[in-house]
């Protein structure tokens, strides 16, 4: 279990509410799921309201959608 200080901790929220503006859901996903799993010292429930409902929203388990991944490659090239 990693210990986060309450500093990390806002940078941590911070970053998660930069993710999810800038559309990086999967990343953002990850990372809250991280929390809800208690690999670190506070859970999901500490995390701002926002937070938390955005991460039911997206579900529990998630999974890429392989066409969406061809199609962003295919596009960028």
């Amino acid at each position: 279990m990693t210990t986060l200080t309450p500093e990390q901790f806002a940078i941590v929220t911070r970053e998660l509410n930069a993710m999810l503006v800038d559309g990086d859901l999967d990343e953002a996903w990850r990372v809250i799921k991280m929390f809800a799993d208690r690999h670190f010292n506070v859970g999901l429930a500490a995390l701002p309201a926002g937070l938390q409902n955005r991460f039911a929203q997206l579900g529990r388990e998630r999974r890429r959608r392989y066409a969406a991944v061809l199609s962003e490659i295919v596009t960028s090239a």
